[in-house]
């Protein structure tokens, strides 16, 4: 778990943002939230500013599992939560403009 937690900090540091559409993530934070899954919004904007579990109930990320390689479990958080803030190509990663 924190490989993955390093590897989506990193990935989340290096990719570039740029601002996304408003897109409405409700369904998806209230599935979440149904998990315990905690979830912060920006009380103004509605922003997804922070995702977070207890230790002992770790938000599981669809094909991801403790022998998948750190950059590629990152990767794949970065994926499933980036556009929940605002991230628009988190895919295209650093360097990539």
């Amino acid at each position: 778990m924190t490989r993955l937690l390093v590897a989506l900090a990193a990935g989340l540091l290096l990719l570039e943002a740029n601002a996304a559409p408003t897109i409405d993530f409700n369904e998806q934070i209230a599935d979440l939230e149904a998990r315990n899954v905690h979830i912060k919004t920006d009380r103004h904007s509605g922003a997804v500013r922070l995702i977070g579990a207890q230790p002992q109930s770790p938000i599981a990320v669809p094909s991801v599992n403790e022998v998948t390689r750190a950059d590629f479990a990152g990767m794949a958080a970065v994926n499933m939560f980036g556009p929940m803030f605002g991230l628009t190509r988190p895919q295209q990663g650093a360097g990539g403009k």
